[in-house]
């Protein structure tokens, strides 16, 4: 682990939360400590949402910053979950600081299964 991992790891350990990767045909769910923030409509405070025959719905899309020695971009079907939520990975890509990976970025949506009735 680099410095700049390491100092990236005591960020998450001590202010994120607590983020479980599923990866697709999995067994084993991946624990992560992470960032994980909705990105709010531009010039706005509020999150996007749209209307469904149930009320309204997120749509929106949300912000991942997680851990340098998990990466997001094979999860094939897989997804994250987080305090009750599943999210499917947009978009996925490592940040380098210097020659190593600091931590990894990622654009999160909601997954769907989670606004169907049960």
């Amino acid at each position: 682990m680099t410095f700049h991992s390491a100092a990236f790891q005591r960020l998450l350990d001590q202010y994120g939360q607590d983020v479980s990767i599923h990866p697709e045909g999995g067994a084993l769910d991946i624990p992560v400590r992470a960032f994980l923030q909705p990105v709010l409509h531009q010039r706005e405070n509020r999150l996007q949402r749209q209307p469904s025959p149930l009320g309204w719905r997120e749509k929106g899309l949300y912000l991942y910053l997680g851990p340098a020695g998990v990466p997001l971009d094979r999860l094939g079907d897989g997804y994250l979950e987080s305090r009750g939520r599943r999210f499917d990975v947009q978009s996925a890509e490592e940040i380098c600081v210097g020659t190593g990976v600091s931590h990894w970025w990622a654009l999160l949506s909601p997954r769907e299964e989670d606004d169907a009735c049960p």
